[in-house]
């Protein structure tokens, strides 16, 4: 029962594994993110910039928001860096999705705090009502209170209220960037006219880090090659052993029943039984210890930036069961060959 249960396990792992890095990206981009670029250019008092980027957005049927974006540090327990949008909350919402992590519902516009991410708040427990200190600029440090947490998978976004800026600093919140959905449009021939607009900046994809993501999770597809390779030995090693074990033991018992008359068949049938049961439950408890195990791992390795598909993976369950039942087997299938050459000197 042990040996199934660790094949079956092992099987698991690899393939949940592989399942969460690649549900993380799956749920990141498209559910949540849907902008496709940032757009950056240099503040001015006056506006002016903003409006011309603006008007070649609008010319070429974008759909976009206006936003102060910027790197931020946030300290609980220790120091981390983070990526602030500040802008109109409901705006923003339309392209980067703010629901709540546990109702799943869209977060409302708040003057009274910051929104942060489900990790950082697993990670620092956080909740509604929390505060923490952030520093903007690299000068401008305040204690902000926790309005609201976000699903999100990948990244370190904190999300502020223009309102709630003016509140903590006691100055008007200008803008420097756009959320923008491209909806069809020629990335590169936008970011070839945008560039021709004074005080333009530069341009950030929604997506930048996504190739690194992807890049990890062509890395775990080795390690599950790897764990069902040693799945494999585990069945063909250790059952093989332990059937021709259960034979031996067996051996008079089965010899006996040959001479009165029972086909080979029929006894390979009786040798059967047991290990159909125990496979069975072997299969029963790899699920559960395969399922439980993964969820740890996932949890140890998950980072303040990234959360990985926590769901449990029915594909890896199912494919460990039939790839168990396939080493057993095989197997007993060639351990049940000695049956047929029992002999009566065995006895």
């Amino acid at each position: 029962i042990v040996s199934v249960a660790g094949c079956c396990a092992l099987i698991i792992v690899g393939i949940t594994l592989r399942s969460a890095m690649k549900g993380c990206v799956d749920k990141q981009y498209g559910p949540i993110t849907n902008y496709d670029l940032i757009v950056e250019f240099e503040p001015d008092y006056e506006e002016i910039t903003q409006e011309k980027i603006g008007r070649v957005l609008y010319m070429e049927d974008t759909q976009f928001t206006d936003l102060y974006h910027t790197d931020a540090t946030f300290k609980v327990d220790d120091m981390q860096s983070a990526e602030l949008f500040c802008g109109e909350i409901d705006e923003i919402n339309e392209l980067f999705r703010l629901d709540d992590w546990r109702s799943g519902k869209p977060l409302y516009a708040t003057d009274e705090g910051v929104l942060i991410q489900r990790r950082m708040a697993e990670t620092y427990d956080l909740d509604t009502g929390s505060e923490f200190d952030i520093t903007i600029g690299g000068t401008k440090t305040v204690r902000v209170r926790v309005g609201g947490v976000f699903e999100n998978y990948i990244g370190s976004p904190i999300v502020m209220s223009k309102g709630y800026y003016v509140t903590l600093f006691s100055e008007y919140c200008y803008s420097n960037a756009y959320l923008v959905r491209l909806g069809g449009i020629d990335r590169e021939l936008l970011i070839d006219r945008l560039s021709n607009v004074d005080g333009f900046d530069t341009v950030k994809l929604a997506d930048a880090d996504r190739t690194i993501v992807e890049t990890s999770t062509s890395m775990v597809d080795s390690a599950v090659i790897l764990f069902i390779f040693i799945a494999a030995v585990l069945a063909g090693v250790v059952l093989m052993n332990l059937t021709n074990m259960n034979i031996l033991h067996k051996k008079r018992e089965l010899t006996v029943m040959r001479i009165n008359g029972f086909t080979v068949k029929e006894t390979k049938r009786y040798v059967l039984r047991e290990t159909i049961v125990t496979t069975a439950i072997g299969i029963i408890v790899g699920i559960a210890f395969g399922a439980f195990i993964t969820y740890r791992i996932i949890r140890k390795v998950e980072q303040v930036f990234l959360q990985f598909d926590r769901s449990p993976s029915v594909l890896a369950w199912g494919v460990a069961v039939a790839l168990t039942i396939l080493f057993t087997v095989v197997v007993n299938t060639i351990a049940l060959k000695k049956v047929k050459h029992l002999k009566l000197t065995d006895i």
